[in-house]
């Protein structure tokens, strides 16, 4: 019965590991403000509403973790700073009507993956945005 139980223990256990692992931080990132995750695993920047972290703000991915920054709102990361220089990976999706357009910047990790998606409507998305490759 206890080589059951510890069998179950260990199986709960990795599923535990396994969701902080494909999650792990999301952020909801305000209004014109900047913003960044704290915690040392994948995280997930949400850029979601009108105008978030426009105007000259900087979203910040932290060193060694893989990066998402969503910016979805409309007139989202316009003239944003976009820093994933030094995260593992970074991916930016502008999906939003006019997202990441204006005078914004997107530096993307020195030698890791990037992947810039400028799929938003209205024709200014992405458009004037400087996106360093960094060798990505």
């Amino acid at each position: 019965m206890s080589s059951i139980r510890s069998i179950a223990f260990v199986a709960c256990l990795l599923q535990v590991l396994k969701i902080g692992v494909v999650y792990g931080e999301t952020v909801a990132c305000a209004v014109d403000s900047g913003c960044s995750c704290s915690a040392a695993s994948e995280c997930i920047l949400n850029c979601a509403f009108e105008s978030s972290c426009k105007g000259g703000v900087t979203v910040t991915c932290q060193a060694d973790q893989a990066c998402t920054v969503n910016c979805s709102g409309n007139d989202a990361c316009v003239d944003a700073t976009i820093l994933g220089n030094d995260a593992t990976s970074l991916t930016v999706i502008c999906d939003g009507e006019n997202a990441c357009g204006g005078s914004g910047v997107i530096r993307c990790p020195e030698g890791g993956s990037c992947v810039v998606e400028c799929t938003g409507s209205g024709g200014n998305t992405c458009k004037d945005t400087d996106i360093d490759f960094n060798n990505a």
